[in-house]
């Protein structure tokens, strides 16, 4: 399948929110393979979100407004060995650009109360979803990430009017929307994964008998 930089801009120009996410995850410290299960399931599903005080418990779909804040999560699916200062210096930049934002609404929205309550349950019950070593958000945001050497990054483009955004609390809505239902894959636009992972994506896409773009990560990247 194509990947240049034409197809990439018709892609993006249909997309009206992302997801970022990896292939491969720890699920009760087993490793499962998140986009098998999505292209299996055919649908994102909802998961349950415990850091957004005002859904509290209730299970949705993360999807990103913007490109840089899907690929900001993405990118800590990059095994150690494929983080260049490249991809670090882009996560500082992204972490600037949307977490401090973010951070600061947080805390005007919640004091007095607790900031984050339960924050090391919850830091605990994220981090450990990519790797086995416990990690501080500040950390796995700035340096860590997956230990599973075999993971890359996933980006998902979703297309514009197939969803309904539910509100909640203003840190969360300032750069994501929020979903209780599941998006079909065939309302992705294509999926972007790093250039060497292509072709094994594609693989994976057609022997669940889907037909879905795959462009390259790093094309995404360069817009």
């Amino acid at each position: 399948m194509p990947d240049s930089k034409t197809s990439v801009d018709d892609s993006h120009s249909e997309i009206g929110v992302w997801h970022g996410t990896g292939r491969y995850k720890y699920e009760n410290g087993e490793v499962v393979d998140v986009l098998k299960g999505i292209l299996q399931e055919k649908a994102l599903t909802p998961y349950q979100d415990t850091w957004d005080r005002k859904r509290l418990n209730k299970f949705s779909i993360s999807l990103a407004r913007s490109r840089g804040y899907a690929r900001l999560y993405a990118s800590l699916f990059f095994p150690v060995n494929k983080r260049s200062w490249k991809e670090l210096g882009r996560r500082f930049l992204w972490s600037c650009r949307y977490l401090l934002p973010s951070l600061w609404v947080a805390w005007k929205e919640f004091v007095p109360l607790p900031f984050i309550p339960d924050y090391k349950n919850k830091t605990a019950t994220s981090t450990i979803k990519l790797a086995r070593k416990p990690q501080s958000l500040f950390y796995m945001f700035l340096w860590g990430g997956t230990d599973i050497s075999a993971n890359y990054p996933v980006l998902i483009g979703i297309k514009r009017g197939v969803y309904k955004a539910t509100s909640s609390s203003r840190f969360v809505d300032l750069y994501e929307e929020r979903i209780t239902t599941p998006i079909s894959v065939h309302d992705f636009t294509h999926f972007e994964v790093p250039r060497e992972q292509i072709v094994h994506t594609q693989q994976l896409v057609a022997a669940m008998g889907l037909i879905i773009p795959i462009r390259a990560l790093e094309e995404g990247d360069r817009k």
